[in-house]
């Protein structure tokens, strides 16, 4: 009786605390999880781990690309212009912009990306953004007059960001003392293009060699330049002894080249 008693009263504790005791009385005899599979098994595939994909882990990703696709020199520094969605990618993820800016990188534009993940397609989505590229460029030391020819104690290189201007710049890497200054410009301010004309190499009124080349024929006179010309540009040209007319290429300041 007093073991009949024993187990009825084990019973009782047991059914009390059901919900609290079920996981540790089952857990022993749960042998199927630990065993290795068998030969033959066929396994479930593993859910891929998913994370969240934030701004700071994708921006360096487009970034990377916008350089490539437009053959950007400089810092590119880019940041999401509004809220960014709640987007899940497994570890292994490519993200491609797909639709890139019409008119190029701007303050501000929108890309079209795709998203691929373990072999299939996550989706596309558009990121809006706003841009810096920080380059070097020349600014004036001191106002500049129409006229002035420049040199390197006028101007300092200065790193700023080019995405602000309107007009191309003229960059640290070129050579500022083949310009003259086309219109004024202020003190501090950057220079551009059409602050500056390349000064001419060969001028109106001088006398100088052509080189006239046909394979490997080459024939040298003396011509008359008709008008201004900077390196690489064609000029029309007067030959001193028919006085004929022609148009040469500027190759230096002694020298123009014809070509047929």
């Amino acid at each position: 009786m007093k073991s009949l008693a024993l187990f009825s009263a084990l019973t009782l504790s047991l059914c009390a605390n059901a919900p609290a005791q079920l996981d540790k009385v089952l857990a022993p005899v749960s042998f199927a999880a630990a065993l290795p599979p068998a030969p033959g098994d066929v396994l479930a595939p593993a859910k891929p781990t998913l994370h969240l994909l934030k701004p700071e882990e994708a921006v360096p990703l487009l970034e990377k690309q916008l350089r490539e696709h437009f053959s950007l020199e400089g810092e590119l520094k880019l940041e999401t212009s509004s809220s960014w969605g709640r987007i899940l990618v497994p570890t292994n993820y490519d993200l491609t912009i797909i639709d890139y800016p019409g008119g190029g990188v701007t303050n501000s534009f929108v890309v079209r990306c795709k998203l691929t993940g373990e072999g299939q397609s996550l989706g596309e989505f558009q990121v809006p953004l706003k841009a810096q590229l920080w380059r070097e460029v020349w600014v004036a030391e001191g106002r500049l007059d129409r006229g002035q020819t420049l040199d390197r104690s006028l101007v300092n290189a200065r790193t700023i960001d080019v995405l602000r201007e309107h007009d191309a710049l003229l960059f640290s890497d070129m050579d500022p003392t083949i310009y003259d200054l086309a219109q004024s410009v202020a003190p501090g301010r950057p220079l551009t293009r059409r602050d500056v004309s390349e000064r001419p190499v060969i001028h109106k009124g001088e006398v100088v060699d052509v080189v006239a080349h046909q394979g490997t024929f080459a024939i040298r006179m003396k011509a008359l330049a008709l008008e201004n010309g900077v390196a690489k540009e064609l000029i029309k040209m007067r030959n001193i002894e028919s006085r004929r007319d022609f148009t040469a290429e500027v190759i230096n300041e002694s020298q123009v080249q014809v070509h047929f």
